[in-house]
């Protein structure tokens, strides 16, 4: 997570990797970071969700620009429906095919914080999209990316 996000959000990035450390959202006290006032000069689309403030979670997800993965994520995890372990695997796993298999794959091409400099592959979309729905900005971002490179662009029915 570059500078940006890191000063953005008001956790040291280094903690992302590690397994007990709880996002800032989720923590009180009188030395603790206050975002209430902080969020409205931040960007819309790294405003911290309902489910980003009431449920317990890593801040792993906190830092993608799309609310909707956030919010599904979060709220999956709590009902033991998402591994975020798997989820990881595959947006930090460098190894782009598995026994010949293409792996899902989340890429960051543009500035992190930009949803549009993202994109995503084939295989995301197929194992993950049930927590995308709702970032249609997402898809332009993996269209613009795969247009550049002269490939074709994807169809995904993004809308809730």
């Amino acid at each position: 997570m570059p500078e940006k996000e890191e000063r953005i959000l008001g956790f040291n990035v280094h903690s992302i990797c590690e397994d007990e450390f709880i996002s800032p959202y989720n923590l009180q006290g009188p030395d603790l970071p206050c975002y209430s006032r902080q969020e409205l000069s931040w960007p819309p689309y790294l405003r911290p969700t309902e489910a980003q403030k009431k449920i317990t979670h890593h801040p792993f997800l906190d830092v993608f620009p799309f609310p909707s993965l956030r919010e599904a994520g979060i709220r999956a995890e709590e009902l033991g429906f998402f591994d975020e372990d798997d989820f990881c695997l595959d947006i930090f796993h460098l190894d782009d095919k598995k026994d010949g298999v293409e792996r899902p794959r989340m890429i960051v091409w543009g500035e992190s914080w930009d949803p549009r400099g993202w994109e995503v592959n084939v295989a995301f979309l197929r194992k993950w999209g049930w927590m995308v729905r709702g970032c249609p900005e997402l898809l332009e971002g993996t269209n613009y990316w795969r247009e550049k490179r002269g490939e074709k662009k994807l169809n995904f029915n993004l809308n809730r």
